[in-house]
């Protein structure tokens, strides 16, 4: 039997949901699974469908054909400014993946946070203290950097 491709979407997990990435095949109703990376969510999505697809066929059930009726081919191309795509390179090589995947996930995540901000009704992301996101030396250094750029920008005459 020949393989068939179902379409997927994956978003990120919130830290309340467990954290990771979960993947949804909408052809396939109840057909998810979960992952704590990207590659790792692809590989159990694979084994989801593949359960799916025997269940269904151990259940004598119709197996839904790919809807292969979508205008989006999953490529898209974007003109970034040079030092954007520099900062992509650079984290892309910190965190040792491509720099595809790491679009991906922002954008999963962006896509994913703005959902729930939607779900929920929330105004506004949660706001995070310099601590929150770096080391206590770092967030000390940033924000004397910062209130010592407030300070000279309130003292400057034009």
């Amino acid at each position: 039997m020949k393989d068939v491709e179902y379409q997927f979407s994956i978003r990120p997990l919130s830290l309340e949901e467990g954290g990771g990435f979960i993947i949804e095949y909408p052809d396939l109703p109840g057909c998810i699974s979960d992952g704590d990376t990207i590659e790792e969510v692809i590989a159990n999505g694979k084994d989801a469908v593949k359960g799916w697809l025997d269940t269904c066929r151990k259940l004598g059930r119709e197996i839904p054909k790919p809807n292969k009726q979508s205008a989006y081919s999953g490529k898209i191309l974007s003109r970034l400014p040079k030092y954007l795509h520099e900062k992509l390179a650079n984290r892309a090589k910190l965190e040792n993946v491509s720099i595809n995947s790491l679009i991906q996930t922002f954008v999963a995540e962006g896509l994913g946070r703005k959902g729930a901000i939607e779900e929920n009704s929330i105004t506004a992301p949660k706001s995070y203290e310099l601590e929150d996101i770096m080391p206590s030396k770092v967030a000390d250094s940033a924000r004397a950097n910062f209130v010592g750029i407030i300070s000279s920008a309130k003292h400057t005459t034009h």
